[in-house]
């Protein structure tokens, strides 16, 4: 077993490390919402109905990050999709679930 080797350092040492950043994930549909943003109209092929699903909600969620709604069409496996004009609609706060008390 390796015996673990440290010293102390003082405090404004501490302050000289860089505070550790996350690297972001790749997005892979940042550029197809950015075309989408732009106008364009996009294809993409699916596998099956999970794997639509799981790309409209995708897309729709992210396009809905950036300001605006997504359109979709599907055409067999193939699913269309293009910028929306109309305006995301005003959604409410939702209020937490209240909790029923038992046995009183």
């Amino acid at each position: 077993m390796t015996e673990i080797t440290y010293q102390e350092i003082p405090a404004t040492e501490w302050e000289q490390f860089p505070v550790p950043t996350p690297k972001p994930k790749p997005d892979k549909y940042g550029e197809l919402v950015t075309q989408l943003e732009q106008g364009k109209i996009v294809v993409l092929q699916t596998e099956d109905e999970n794997d639509l699903r799981g790309k409209r909600i995708a897309i729709g969620r992210r396009a809905r990050a950036q300001g605006f709604l997504a359109e979709f069409r599907v055409k067999g496996n193939q699913l269309a999709v293009r910028k929306s004009d109309s305006p995301i609609p005003e959604s409410k706060p939702r209020q937490p679930k209240r909790r029923k008390k038992t046995g009183e």
